[in-house]
């Protein structure tokens, strides 16, 4: 898989998690439609 979008609560929350699993390059948060 190249790309995945989540939604979730505070964005930096969740970018924090996402920041710690393996394999996982780059994270950015923002608003999506």
């Amino acid at each position: 898989m190249e790309t995945a979008y989540f939604a979730g609560g505070c964005f930096w929350c969740v970018e924090a998690i996402f920041q710690r699993i393996n394999g996982v390059t780059h994270v950015t948060s923002g608003y999506c439609n």
